[in-house]
């Protein structure tokens, strides 16, 4: 049997609770399915269903703690204007819990500049979407206004951090991977039908294809069907893959057991349930063959991590042979824990699944996992 309990929250994570309740408030207005108090899976269930990785055979580029990433990059405020520098917010030095804490409520504000590089508008946090070239941003931003975490240095800093079990070449240790669950509101479905499982894995730098980038944040998820009242069984699996998620349903999964076992694209890190040499759709990956990453070895809940709510990019602007058409593919990605109106921006469900809700305060839901 798996415990679900209600979200405790913390500093970064605090304003999802009220968030949450504004968009409960919001989906009643419009007619949209409404959780009252949204559950998450414990720590059990987590460890339960924790992937295998395996890494692709010569992989470079490994994955790494956010606190490792902030401590090897600055905190900017990205200006569009072409002849504008970007603004140092934070200088490359150590993060401590407080740092933190600020990158993800809020603490940390700054403002875009005009053609002749002056301060003009109002400012931004750090919480609020600013992440360069994306859509659906506040107003008075230009296309790569926002706040960037911008990776200082290059060989092995994009490496990642390397194996904390050196004696065991098949096993790699060395960084850990980041969950969240809750209620999913799938259209037509009534509150607490379906839940959701993310693990999310962090590289500092994705080297492989033609979009390299700073930051990659991975994801796959496990959507769990009630089956009877508080009683769950796991019915599809999502792997991030490049723009988008591939939903595979849990009868067909290519593994016997519980925990699924992914493959990790080289440099792109997409995430595949098998290995193979290239792909016709997605030439340039490929998997199978490196060491196999223990998830379980650190598992950590995403909503208690105190940089969980930034919503900037996890990597510096880039750009493609001056197409600004591709500057986003080259810019660092938004990360998980962003929440918008009462919604996760970032997530790594199937289409057709609806959008996570984001743990809020409430009585504890309990649920029983078969």
């Amino acid at each position: 049997m798996a415990e679900v309990r209600a979200n405790g929250g913390r500093g970064g994570a605090a304003g999802i609770a009220a968030l949450a309740t504004l968009a409960i408030c919001a989906g009643l207005l419009l007619g949209q399915p409404s959780f009252a108090a949204a559950s998450e899976f414990g720590a059990d269930v987590a460890a339960r269903f924790a992937p295998v990785v395996e890494f692709a055979k010569g992989e470079r580029n490994l994955p790494a703690s956010v606190p490792w990433f902030l401590n090897q990059s600055t905190l900017e405020w990205h200006n569009d204007a072409d002849d504008c520098d970007s603004d140092l917010i934070r200088a490359r030095r150590p993060w401590n819990l407080a740092t933190m804490a600020a990158l993800g409520d809020g603490g940390f504000v700054a403002g875009s500049r005009d053609a002749r590089c002056r301060k003009t508008g109002r400012r931004f946090a750090t919480n609020e979407y600013t992440r360069p070239t994306d859509g659906g941003r506040p107003g008075g931003l230009g296309h790569t206004d926002g706040f960037v975490l911008d990776l200082r240095g290059e060989g092995a800093v994009r490496g990642g951090i390397p194996d904390t079990a050196p004696g065991s070449p098949a096993s790699y240790t060395g960084a850990p991977v980041y969950y969240e669950s809750g209620d999913l509101a799938k259209p037509g479905a009534a509150a607490g039908d379906y839940m959701y499982l993310t693990y999310w894995f962090f590289y500092p730098y994705n080297g492989g294809g033609p979009f390299r980038h700073e930051g990659d944040w991975e994801g796959m998820s496990i959507i769990f069907g009630q089956t009877s009242p508080g009683h769950y069984s796991p019915v599809e699996l999502g792997l991030n893959q490049h723009d988008g998620t591939q939903g595979i349903a849990w009868k067909d999964r290519r593994f016997p057991r519980v925990r699924p076992r992914v493959f990790s694209a080289k440099g792109t890190h997409a995430t595949y349930d098998r290995a193979f040499g290239r792909l016709s759709l997605h030439r340039f990956d490929t998997t199978g063959g490196g060491p196999r990453w223990e998830t379980t070895t650190r598992l950590l809940p995403l909503a208690t991590e105190p940089w969980t709510g930034y919503c900037g990019a996890w990597g510096q602007v880039g750009s493609l042979a001056g197409s600004i058409g591709h500057t986003g593919a080259t810019t660092g990605p938004l990360g998980p824990g962003c929440v918008v109106n009462g919604r996760l921006i970032k997530r790594a469900i199937p289409d057709g699944w609806g959008a996570p809700v984001p743990v809020g305060s409430g009585l504890p839901g309990i649920a029983v996992v078969d």
